[in-house]
Protein backbone atom coordinates (compact mmCIF):
# COMPACT_ATOMS: atom_id res chain seq x y z
CA UNK A 1 0.00 0.00 0.00
CA UNK A 2 1.41 3.33 -0.85
CA UNK A 3 1.21 6.73 1.41
CA UNK A 4 1.16 9.98 0.07
CA UNK A 5 3.47 11.89 2.70
CA UNK A 6 1.66 14.71 2.27
CA UNK A 7 -0.87 12.86 4.41
CA UNK A 8 1.23 12.96 7.34
CA UNK A 9 -0.43 17.02 7.92
CA UNK A 10 -0.52 16.52 12.19
CA UNK A 11 1.88 17.32 14.37
CA UNK A 12 2.10 14.99 17.64
CA UNK A 13 4.40 14.21 20.24
CA UNK A 14 5.34 11.38 22.89
CA UNK A 15 5.35 12.70 26.15
CA UNK A 16 5.61 11.37 29.96
CA UNK A 17 5.14 13.47 33.20
CA UNK A 18 6.93 13.10 36.53
CA UNK A 19 5.97 14.28 39.32
CA UNK A 20 7.75 15.39 42.23
CA UNK A 21 8.87 18.71 44.34
CA UNK A 22 10.45 21.63 44.72
CA UNK A 23 12.45 23.16 46.67
CA UNK A 24 10.13 24.99 49.05
CA UNK A 25 8.20 21.44 48.99
CA UNK A 26 5.56 21.85 46.57
CA UNK A 27 4.43 19.17 44.22
CA UNK A 28 5.66 19.89 40.53
CA UNK A 29 4.79 17.68 37.35
CA UNK A 30 7.61 17.79 34.87
CA UNK A 31 7.05 17.25 31.09
CA UNK A 32 9.57 15.15 29.31
CA UNK A 33 9.08 15.19 25.27
CA UNK A 34 10.60 11.99 23.86
CA UNK A 35 9.55 12.51 19.93
CA UNK A 36 8.01 15.21 17.92
CA UNK A 37 6.60 14.22 14.74
CA UNK A 38 4.37 14.58 11.80
CA UNK A 39 1.21 11.93 11.45
CA UNK A 40 -1.73 10.90 9.20
CA UNK A 41 -4.88 10.63 11.70
CA UNK A 42 -7.94 8.74 11.50
CA UNK A 43 -10.24 7.93 13.57
CA UNK A 44 -11.02 4.17 13.47
CA UNK A 45 -14.08 4.40 15.75
CA UNK A 46 -16.45 6.13 18.22
CA UNK A 47 -18.14 3.98 20.59
CA UNK A 48 -20.95 4.93 23.13
CA UNK A 49 -20.50 2.61 25.90
CA UNK A 50 -22.52 2.33 28.99
CA UNK A 51 -20.73 2.25 32.33
CA UNK A 52 -22.23 2.04 35.56
CA UNK A 53 -25.13 3.40 34.40
CA UNK A 54 -23.77 6.34 32.67
CA UNK A 55 -22.77 7.19 29.37
CA UNK A 56 -18.99 7.49 28.26
CA UNK A 57 -17.50 8.10 24.29
CA UNK A 58 -14.46 5.87 23.44
CA UNK A 59 -12.70 6.78 20.66
CA UNK A 60 -9.70 4.84 19.40
CA UNK A 61 -7.68 7.04 16.65
CA UNK A 62 -5.20 5.41 14.23
CA UNK A 63 -1.77 7.19 13.90
CA UNK A 64 0.54 6.59 11.06
CA UNK A 65 4.15 8.73 11.45
CA UNK A 66 7.44 7.67 9.76
CA UNK A 67 9.76 4.82 10.95
CA UNK A 68 11.90 6.02 13.80
CA UNK A 69 15.01 4.29 15.31
CA UNK A 70 13.62 5.35 18.69
CA UNK A 71 11.32 3.13 20.39
CA UNK A 72 7.67 3.92 20.90
CA UNK A 73 6.94 2.67 24.39
CA UNK A 74 3.89 2.11 25.38
CA UNK A 75 3.64 3.68 28.83
CA UNK A 76 4.14 7.03 26.75
CA UNK A 77 1.13 9.46 26.14
CA UNK A 78 0.47 10.68 22.65
CA UNK A 79 -0.20 14.50 22.67
CA UNK A 80 -2.72 15.46 19.49
CA UNK A 81 -4.63 18.90 19.57
CA UNK A 82 -3.43 19.11 23.61
CA UNK A 83 -5.52 16.10 23.97
CA UNK A 84 -3.64 13.02 25.74
CA UNK A 85 -4.32 9.42 24.10
CA UNK A 86 -3.06 6.25 25.86
CA UNK A 87 -1.17 4.06 23.67
CA UNK A 88 -2.66 0.17 22.70
CA UNK A 89 -0.41 -1.08 20.14
CA UNK A 90 2.43 0.04 17.55
CA UNK A 91 3.33 -1.71 14.51
CA UNK A 92 5.68 -1.49 11.96
CA UNK A 93 3.29 -1.02 9.13
CA UNK A 94 4.12 -3.55 6.77
CA UNK A 95 7.26 -4.55 8.05
CA UNK A 96 8.72 -2.17 5.63
CA UNK A 97 10.53 0.37 7.95
CA UNK A 98 8.87 2.79 6.77
CA UNK A 99 6.00 4.05 9.00
CA UNK A 100 5.41 2.99 12.62
CA UNK A 101 1.01 2.74 12.70
CA UNK A 102 -0.23 3.65 16.23
CA UNK A 103 -3.60 2.63 17.94
CA UNK A 104 -4.44 5.41 20.81
CA UNK A 105 -7.46 6.17 22.99
CA UNK A 106 -8.27 9.30 23.99
CA UNK A 107 -7.62 9.73 27.48
CA UNK A 108 -11.42 11.00 29.53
Amino acid sequence: MNINPGELNKRIKFITTTSGQDADGFPIAEEITHHECWAKVTNTSGTELIKANAEFSEVKTRFLIRYTKKKIENFWTLVFIGNPYDIAYTNDYEFSHEYIEIFATLRR
